[in-house]
């Protein structure tokens, strides 16, 4: 049980939906077709995003709130904002985690 509140407490952290998120200067992205990869520099590792991690990464080259973008992602996707809101906080918590992301002030 402690493993799971270890692995939800970097989710929390990102929940809210005002917060906003920009992209760090310590990693390289590109896209391809639909997908993305992130080069991890310091840490030497390559993660591969899906359209949808791809597109988040896009929008947070410039700081957007969480509520911004799961309302640009519900549009695009097709999908519930409460299941696009929720994807959207895990995969920040991941990128803050990687040092892809930052908290920033912004929109």
């Amino acid at each position: 049980m402690q493993e799971n509140q270890a692995a939800q407490a970097p989710v929390a952290a990102v929940a809210s939906a005002q917060r906003c998120f920009c992209r760090t200067k310590n990693h390289r992205y590109r896209r391809f077709g639909d997908e993305g990869v992130v080069v991890l520099i310091e840490r030497g590792e390559v993660v591969a995003v899906n359209a949808v991690g791809a597109h988040l990464l896009e929008l947070w080259n410039e700081a957007h709130s969480l509520d911004h973008a799961t309302q640009l992602i519900t549009a695009e996707y097709a999908v519930e904002a409460e299941v696009a809101f929720g994807d959207a906080v895990e995969f920040a918590a991941e990128m803050v985690a990687l040092g892809v992301l930052e908290e920033r002030s912004g929109s």
